[in-house]
């Protein structure tokens, strides 16, 4: 997964990482410890930008989306984006 942003023109894809979903208990060493990331653990990515108005998209298995909770916008050329 992916995120696509006007800052920068959408021309550098920035790869999201996945969050892991926390700890889980390991019987084999008798301990807790780091779950390993799920397909349910969200993606996330931090970058710190000069205070503005910003567009993104997300794409995912080479197609571009835009989520469907958040709020959206369409550009001059009509795409739908957060």
């Amino acid at each position: 997964m992916f995120l696509a942003c006007s800052y920068n023109g959408w021309t550098d894809y920035i790869p999201m990482e996945r969050k892991s979903g926390g700890i889980e208990f390991d019987d084999r060493r008798k301990q807790w410890v780091q779950a390993p990331p799920s397909r349910q653990d969200p993606f996330y990515h931090t970058m710190y930008l000069p205070a503005g108005r910003y567009e993104y998209k997300f794409i995912v298995d080479g197609r571009w989306c835009w989520d469907i909770v958040l709020p959206t916008t369409r550009d001059p050329q009509g795409n739908t984006n957060n």
